[in-house]
Parts: structure tokens; sequence; C-alpha cells
């Protein structure tokens, strides 16, 4: 049986707004009247591709972070979503669960990681949900765990680079507990650098003509050598 759940994140946060005015404090992931999020979604900082590169040579991680010194989390569900400039020459190709870090829902009863492509491909969300309210992950402070793969193709005449961010949405990632209720979270955008090979990777013009020189001269060793055994 396929599970669904209504995002709530929009009315907790008017009730939110409602119990300030009224001078109330507000209890935000186990502490009172703390604006801390102990739940970090990070996209990596430094993510390095060339031109004409393409999945599954590119690609990077997603991370979901609890703080050491925040309670810990029965994780249900997450949604995250991701963008880059349509002016980069990059577009997102699919998501998977293989993170270098243990997947989230890794032993976990769970749908399979699911993505959708919008706007040119130049925005990516993935999701997943436990089976049942009760096939949570269990995330202990100072725990992390991935979220997703994002892999991704560089068109051969995208533009060199240093920093293209890569952009989590506020509105759409989310990290869901077994009541399909958002937890208040951070999110940590990244960025991608684009980079050409690297001019000590391409032969430079004398190295070609010392690499012709001795392979004309091997050569010439072979003929040589094969004139001298016929002749005897």
């Amino acid at each position: 049986m396929t599970r669904t759940w209504t995002r709530w994140i929009p009315c907790r946060r008017l009730a939110w707004v409602a119990w300030l005015a009224a001078g109330v404090g507000l209890v935000v992931g186990g502490g009172v009247g703390s604006a801390r999020a102990e739940l970090t979604v990070s996209a990596p900082l430094d993510v390095q591709a060339s031109p004409g590169t393409s999945d599954p040579v590119n690609f990077f991680d997603v991370i979901l972070s609890a703080d050491p010194s925040g309670p810990a989390f029965e994780v249900n569900g997450f949604t995250v979503d991701v963008s880059i400039s349509d002016l980069a020459g990059v577009v997102f190709t699919r998501a998977t669960n293989e993170t270098s870090t243990t997947y989230l829902f890794d032993g976990v009863n769970a749908s399979p990681i699911d993505f959708n492509l919008f706007d040119s491909d130049t925005r990516i969300t993935f999701f997943a949900l436990g089976d049942s309210a009760a096939d949570v992950r269990q995330v202990q402070p100072g725990q992390s765990f991935g979220l997703g793969r994002v892999y991704f193709n560089v068109a051969a005449n995208a533009p060199e680079s240093p920093a293209i961010p890569l952009v989590l949405s506020q509105a759409l990632t989310e990290i869901l507990d077994s009541s399909a209720t958002g937890f208040t979270i951070t999110l940590v955008d990244g960025s991608l650098r684009i980079e050409a090979t690297p001019l000590d990777a391409i032969p430079e013009p004398t190295t070609w003509a010392l690499t012709a020189t001795l392979l004309g001269l091997v050569g010439g060793g072979v003929v040589r050598c094969r004139r001298h055994i016929r002749a005897a």
C-alpha cells in the first residue's frame, strides 16, 4: 500500500507567528524557545567537473546531519529539492541512494528513492518515505546520513566557473517524522566548479616531437633487424 503525506509546514509557521505574537514560547525539537535547528541538510561546497563530462562520472551527495548537542530524531521521510543556474551548462540526470555516507533508510522498510526533474533539468526533487509510520530511522546526536546522490551532465561548451551555487529549496526540502510533520531544519547550499582539463595533462609540442623521434628510432631498428635476419 502506498503511503502519502500532507505538507503541514506552512500552517505550523503561521501558528508559530501567532504564538510569538501572544508572547508564548514555542517548543521546537525538544527545546523551549530555541530558534536553533538541530538537523542540517547540506550540499557539498566544492563539486568539480569538466566540460563534456557526464553521468555516471559527475555526481554529488546531499547529507543529513544532527547537532551533537541536540536531541535524537525519528525520521520517517524526506524530500530534497536542489537547483542550479540554467546558464551553467549543467543538467541533472537522476538521484539514487548510493551515497558515500550510509543512506538514511538503509536497513529500513521504505519506498525506493524517487525523483522528478524540472526547469529543463536544472532542478531535481528526490524523496523517500517509510513503508509505515513505524518504519523510521533513529538519528542520534552527531550522526550523519546520506539522503541521495545526484548525477549530472556538463555541456561541452559550458563556461568555466569557480563557484556555481547548488541551491536547496527552503520551501520544498523537508525532513518528516512519523506523523508527516516537518522538523525545523537548516539548509546549507553547495557549489559546483567547472574547470577545463588541466594544462599539465596535455602533452607539450616538445613532448610530442620527442615521442615521434623515439618511435622513429624504434621502428628503424626493427626494420634493420628484419633486413639483417633476411640477409643472413
